[in-house]
C-alpha cells in the first residue's frame, strides 16, 4: 500500500484544508478570551502548528498539482485560495495599507508643534554575556557602531531624530557608552539588587530634543524575583507645564530558548516542561502588571507603558491593559510587527508600546529591521494632542 500517497492526499484534501481552518478559526475565537493562563501556552505554540502544518499542506498541494487532472487541479486551486482567504480575514495585515504621516501633518497636530519620537529596546547587554572579557570590548564597539548607523537610517526615514529611548537589558557601563555614542542623557536602575547590577532598565532623552527627564524613580514589582520598573516624568524645555508619563518594564522572561525548542520537536517530556514553564511564568508576569498597575491606576495625566512584555498579545500582562491602555502598534503600526524571532524562525511581538487611552495623538508605529540585537527595536511618532 502507498502510505506516502494516502498522507499526501489526506493533507492536500479538503478534510485537511478544513482542519487547519478549525485550527485558525480556534487560535481567533481564543484570541479573545480574557484568562490567559492556559492562552499564553496556546499564544506561543498555536502559530507554530499553523504556520508548520500550512506550509506542509501547501508543499503536498504543489508537489501533487502537476500530475493531477485538469478537474482536481482547479479544485485544489479553489481550495489553496479559500484557505488563504481565510487566513488573511482572520489576520488581515492591516499595515500594509497604512502611509506615514508627513511631519507638516504630525507637527500640526501636536501640542507646540512638539511631536515625540520614542523607541523601545531590548539591547542583550551589547553581547556582555555571550563573550569572555578579552572580547567585550571589541564586541561592545561593534554593536554601539551597529546602533548608531541603525538610528542614522531609522531618522533619516522618520524625518526627525528620536527624542526618548527605555532600554531594557542595558548596564550603567553600557548606558554610559551609549551617552557618547549617541548624544543622550540616561537614567538606570538595576533589575533587582545591585548584584544583577550588569543588566537592568535605561531611560534616555537626546540632548537636543524639545524634552528632557523631570525625574525618575523605580517601581518595585510584585511575584517572583522582585523586579523593577522605571518610572519617568518627562518635561518640555520651553513649555515648563506641559509633561507626559513613562514607565519602562522588563516582566519576567520565559526560559525558552533556540536548544529548548530544539530538544521539545523530538521529546514530550520537554514539551510538557514548556507548557509548565510558560503557564507558571505567565502567573509572575500578572503578578508584576498588577503591582504596576495598581501604582499608576489613579493617573489621569498622559502615561506611556513600554519595554518588552515577554509575551505576544493576548497572553500575559496584556489583557490587564485593554481596557485603559492602547496598543500603539495594533492602532498605527505600519511593518509587519515582529520584534523577535524564536528559534530564528518563528516570529513574535513581545516588545510592545502602550499609551493611556485619549492622552496622546497617535501618528505611525514600525519595527525596524535592524540586527544589533536579539531583539528589534519598536518606534513610534506620537504627541500630546492640543486638547
Amino acid at each position: 500500500m502507498d502510505y506516502l500517497g494516502l498522507v499526501i492526499r489526506a493533507f492536500s484534501s479538503l478534510s485537511g484544508y478544513i482542519s487547519i481552518g478549525i485550527l485558525l478559526i480556534s487560535y481567533f475565537v481564543l484570541n479573545y478570551m480574557y484568562e490567559s493562563l492556559v492562552l499564553s501556552l496556546l499564544a506561543f505554540v498555536l502559530p507554530f502548528l499553523v504556520l508548520t502544518w500550512g506550509c506542509v499542506l501547501l508543499a503536498l498541494s504543489l508537489f501533487q498539482f502537476k500530475s493531477s487532472s485538469k478537474e482536481l487541479r482547479a479544485s485544489k486551486l479553489l481550495l489553496l485560495i479559500v484557505y488563504t482567504m481565510l487566513s488573511f480575514s482572520l489576520w488581515p495585515p492591516f499595515w500594509l495599507f497604512r502611509s506615514s504621516p508627513s511631519m507638516e501633518q504630525i507637527r500640526s497636530q501636536s501640542k507646540h508643534q512638539s511631536p515625540i519620537s520614542l523607541m523601545t529596546w531590548n539591547l542583550q547587554r551589547l553581547g556582555d554575556l555571550e563573550l569572555t572579557a578579552p572580547l567585550r570590548q571589541k564586541a561592545r564597539k561593534k554593536r554601539l557602531a551597529c546602533i548608531r548607523e541603525s538610528l542614522e537610517s531609522i531618522e533619516q526615514d522618520l524625518e526627525q531624530k528620536i527624542s526618548i529611548y527605555a532600554f531594557q537589558e542595558v548596564s550603567n557601563k553600557n548606558l554610559k557608552a551609549l551617552e557618547e555614542e549617541l548624544d543622550i542623557n540616561c537614567q538606570h536602575i538595576v533589575y533587582r539588587s545591585i548584584k544583577y547590577a550588569r543588566s537592568g532598565l535605561g531611560l534616555c532623552v537626546y540632548k537636543e530634543s524639545d524634552w528632557h527627564l523631570n525625574y525618575v524613580r523605580k517601581i518595585k514589582l510584585k511575584g517572583k524575583g522582585s523586579w523593577r520598573a522605571l518610572f519617568g516624568e518627562i518635561g518640555h524645555k520651553k513649555h515648563t507645564n506641559t509633561t507626559f508619563n513613562l514607565l519602562n518594564v522588563h516582566f519576567r522572561p520565559h526560559n525558552i530558548n533556540e536548544d529548548v525548542l530544539k530538544s521539545a520537536i523530538f521529546s514530550l517530556n520537554h514539551i510538557l516542561e514548556i507548557a509548565r514553564e510558560v503557564i507558571a511564568n505567565s502567573v509572575t508576569q500578572r503578578q508584576q502588571a498588577k503591582s504596576l498597575l495598581s501604582v499608576i491606576k489613579t493617573y489621569r495625566d498622559p502615561t506611556l507603558l513600554m519595554g518588552d512584555f515577554n509575551a505576544p498579545p493576548r497572553a500575559g500582562t496584556h489583557p490587564l491593559l485593554e481596557e485603559s491602555w492602547e496598543d500603539v502598534w495594533r492602532e498605527v503600526g505600519q511593518s509587519f510587527g515582529a520584534t523577535k524571532y524564536f528559534g530564528k524562525l518563528l516570529p513574535y511581538r513581545i516588545d510592545f508600546i502602550y499609551a493611556l487611552k485619549n492622552t496622546f495623538a497617535l501618528f505611525s508605529a514600525q519595527v525596524a529591521a535592524v540586527d544589533c540585537s536579539d531583539h528589534r527595536p519598536l518606534i513610534t511618532q506620537l504627541a500630546l494632542s492640543k486638547e
